[in-house]
């Protein structure tokens, strides 16, 4: 296994309404590391939901109900 370590760009300060938590520094003023999968699982289903109906929307009508499933995952 290598050691070798690749350097790290600085990353630019954080706008003002996302310095505190839960981005940016917590109260001891370290950075805020840890987040939980579990926090954006309900954002990104309603964002799959609403893809799927778009997408749906957008489908010929004389497609059976095989392939708008299909085209819509």
């Amino acid at each position: 296994m290598s050691s070798i370590r690749f350097p790290i760009p600085e990353m630019p300060p954080l706008p003002k309404q996302m310095q505190g938590r839960p981005f940016g520094l917590d109260e001891q003023g370290k950075p805020i590391k840890q987040s939980r999968g579990v926090v954006y699982k309900g954002s990104l289903n309603y964002l799959y939901q609403v893809i799927g109906k778009h997408t749906a929307l957008k489908l010929p009508a004389e497609l059976n109900s095989k392939e708008r499933a299909k085209q819509i995952k």
